[in-house]
């Protein structure tokens, strides 16, 4: 089998790579992660960053607006300062940076926001 473990291969070929699915040579020592398939790496790490500040912010005490207010500057593409969306935890998006809320926005609990285009 190779060593991406896609599927079996003929071990002449495996040594070289394995022709359909990896781009990884079989000498190769394994990376410490691989990025999905077909992701560019830059936009898993954004990914990554996107979902460490939406845990703080489900993770925050509902008396916090103001550090809530904070973490949706720093993931929002756009938002109005002086009158700042509300969304209810948990909430769910891909990036963040994709999102623009208007003044006085409202999003009720489990707001998903499928935002990768």
């Amino acid at each position: 089998m190779c060593r991406c473990r896609h599927q079996p291969c003929p071990p002449t070929q495996c040594v070289q790579r394995c022709p359909k699915f990896c781009t990884i040579p079989y000498s190769m020592p394994a990376p410490l992660f691989i990025t999905p398939a077909r992701i560019p790496f830059n936009a898993f790490l954004q990914a990554q960053a996107a979902k460490v500040l939406i845990n703080k912010y489900n993770t925050q005490l509902a008396t916090t607006l103001e550090g809530r207010t904070e973490l949706l500057q720093q993931l929002l593409g756009g938002m109005d300062e002086s009158d700042p969306p509300f969304i209810e935890p948990p909430f769910y998006c891909d990036y963040g940076y994709n999102i623009h809320m208007g003044s006085g926005s409202y999003a009720n609990f489990g707001f998903t926001v499928l935002d990768a285009c």
